[in-house]
């Protein structure tokens, strides 16, 4: 038991810190291009933290895990929600303009639907999962082409790292690779050690863990 906690403790560790170089080299590189914050939050950033998800449902489904996919994905929406959001708005107040993200707000509504209805009617396959690209593309695609302000004054700061922006990427992609991999092999030594669905622990530990770089 201990040396699962250890490994799945270093899997987070390197997640972690993996998505922090990866974002802040992705973030750097939007920003030098001028592109406004909140399509960079969107996209680079949205998709810089949802990596520790993607990696680890990926090898979780290779070892044939399931439930530690459908709970992390769960698990973490509840988390960003919940945990980030909620966080956050107790440290100091969140205001944003309701109509600038209104269509994204009911798109958010809309595809956290459908996984809901497609896991009642069954399982998930391959159509379902084509689906779920293809909005993801849609949604891209419409984020890019709208119109957002870009304050430049507020975000220069961000263009200055201490390490080059290459080193900061590759970095964070290795460090991702690394985590997945000791987390996953933590979180399912954890649940057999507990005696618990992989289920429960995907969507607890495992989703609070790769809900950490958010």
């Amino acid at each position: 038991m201990g040396i699962n906690i250890l490994v799945f403790a270093v899997g987070t560790v390197f997640l972690y810190y993996g998505a922090d170089f990866l974002i802040t080299g992705s973030k750097t590189v939007a920003l030098k291009f001028k592109i406004p914050p909140i399509v960079v939050g969107i996209t680079l950033v949205a998709f810089g933290t949802s990596l520790p998800e993607l990696i680890v449902s990926i090898i979780a489904i290779l070892k044939g895990e399931p439930g530690i996919v459908v709970g992390n994905v769960v698990g973490s929406n509840i988390a960003n929600i919940g945990l980030v959001l909620g966080l956050t708005a107790v440290m100091t107040p969140i205001i944003f303009s309701y109509k600038k993200i209104s269509f994204d707000l009911y798109f958010l509504i809309f595809i956290t639907f459908l996984p809901l209805l497609f896991i009642y009617l069954g399982d998930l396959v391959f159509w379902q999962g084509l689906l779920f690209l293809l909005l993801l593309g849609g949604y891209c695609w419409y984020v890019i082409v709208k119109d957002y302000d870009f304050d430049e004054d507020s975000h220069s700061k961000i263009l200055h790292g201490s390490f080059p922006i290459v080193f900061r990427i590759i970095s964070g992609i290795v460090g991702l690779g690394i985590g997945a991999h000791f987390f996953v092999l933590g979180a399912k030594g954890i649940a057999i050690a507990l005696g618990v669905s992989s289920l429960v622990i995907g969507m607890s530990i495992v989703a609070l863990g790769t809900s950490l770089p958010e």
